[in-house]
């Protein structure tokens, strides 16, 4: 996802933020186990406005309160996207994130947009962006 993110956010000046929270369901599966530091950052040298993501510390950052598994985690971004102050955001992140936030089910490159309720932080998709050109999976 900060992959995508840098490649679709090229030429803008939109914030690049990690957010621990933002990550991928299904814990137990080796895909979907957290790298380290450098290996993110090696990553990211390589990458369009790589050198402007931040919160790559905090994000790798174990806390004593952090969620113990997926449902906890998801629970934590809801409240972070909550407490962001601008009226617009972006969320770059894989299929399991999107859908347990908005019940949405994307496509590869797909774009969804969504109202966010303020005072719940409910999310509801609203519009479905295909990507132009793009392959289409099965």
């Amino acid at each position: 996802a900060v992959e995508t993110a840098c490649l679709a956010f090229d030429g803008t000046d939109v914030p690049l933020e990690l957010c621990r929270f933002a990550r991928e369901g299904w814990w137990h599966e080796k895909q979907n186990q957290l790298g380290s530091p450098g290996q993110l950052q090696d990553v990211l040298k390589a990458l369009p406005r790589g050198d402007e993501v931040q919160g790559i510390h905090e994000a790798f950052t174990v806390g004593p309160d952090d969620p113990t598994n997926e449902m906890e985690s998801f629970a934590r971004l809801r409240t972070a996207i909550v407490q962001r102050p601008e009226r617009s955001i972006a969320i770059v992140c894989h299929w399991g994130v999107i859908n347990e936030l908005s019940d949405a089910s994307a496509g590869n490159a797909e774009l969804i947009e969504c109202e966010r309720l303020a005072k719940s932080g409910y999310i509801k998709a609203r519009k479905h962006h295909k990507p132009p050109n793009a392959p289409r999976t099965a």
